[in-house]
């Protein structure tokens, strides 16, 4: 699962981040744009095939509609002309550009001079990708514009098979069928975010910003180091109190009417709001163990 992408690459017009990495690269590559989706970033990817005669027309539409390239670089990625080309297009044309080293093997001095002030990450600087994933969607470059509920599309890959199947077997045994339709459900289900919760136990960074309220008992008893919980329509957070967690954003959820369900979280360190939150954040002041952030 950690080695291929679990996501189908954007291929919409609103705000979405073009990534381009090498075919050898790919292990590494796939969770970081996974995490990326994860984190509802819109992400048109391209897996470049030294190999192979690609599509220059279509891969230089994708980068000049993009908000922010982003190359995923190593010495093997490096070798390839049409790699450095893309790279070499994307600075002609001053597109916000934004490159993730693989590894810490050294490149061509000309292509270190080129990217000399382009903002980057090495991957080496962290203890994994989702901590590399976690300090990159910070900075300024990846915006809040280039999220949103449709950047998450699962790959499908062979359920379509075992669909196509299944039905064949409900012509011929009814009973059968009834189990396909089950499994069906249970598959879906699964692949959903509250399928994917329900089966989770950790995870360094979580984010259901425009959920349902209805998701949150879901949470109990999860050790979550980051959860972002934005713009939920909140009212009650009662249900946060039984989650392991040290950073909390719940900004833009103006109708809670108080923080006092949080001071049972042992682990909280910090918690981010807004300022239509004020009342919420009365109920609790001086009370409070962790930091309270106002966002804006």
């Amino acid at each position: 699962m950690k080695d291929r992408i679990l996501y189908q690459s954007y291929d919409g017009d609103a705000p979405y981040i073009f990534l381009q990495y090498d075919k050898g690269d790919k292990a590494i590559a796939s969770p970081i744009v996974n995490h990326l989706i994860d984190r509802r970033f819109r992400v048109c990817y391209d897996e470049h095939d030294p190999g192979a005669v690609g599509d220059s027309d279509r891969l230089a539409e994708r980068i000049l509609s993009a908000d922010l390239t982003v190359f995923l670089i190593s010495a093997g990625a490096a070798k390839s002309l049409a790699f450095r080309n893309a790279i070499n297009y994307v600075l002609s044309k001053e597109k916000k550009i934004f490159c993730i080293y693989l590894d810490d093997e050294p490149l061509d001095p000309g292509l270190i001079m080129q990217l000399a002030n382009v903002p980057h990450a090495r991957l080496s600087d962290y203890p994994d990708t989702g901590a590399l994933c976690d300090h990159i969607v910070q900075t300024d470059l990846f915006v809040q514009d280039m999220r949103g509920d449709d950047a998450r599309v699962i790959i499908k890959h062979t359920r379509k098979k075992r669909v196509a199947v299944g039905l064949l077997i409900a012509v011929l045994v009814l009973s059968l069928a009834s189990a396909a339709v089950i499994a069906v459900y249970r598959i879906n289900y699964q692949n959903s975010l509250p399928g994917r919760i329900e089966a989770m136990t950790e995870t360094e960074y979580l984010d259901i910003s425009g959920e349902k309220a209805s998701i949150l008992p879901l949470l109990r008893g999860k050790t979550i180091e980051t959860l972002a919980a934005r713009d939920m329509d909140l009212t009650d957070i009662s249900a946060l109190a039984d989650v392991n967690c040290v950073f909390l954003d719940i900004s833009d959820n103006p109708h809670v009417n108080t923080l006092e369900p949080l001071l049972d979280m042992e682990s909280l360190e910090t918690v981010t709001v807004t300022q239509d939150m004020y009342p919420a954040i009365v109920r609790v002041s001086e009370r409070h163990p962790f930091t309270i952030i106002i966002a804006r």
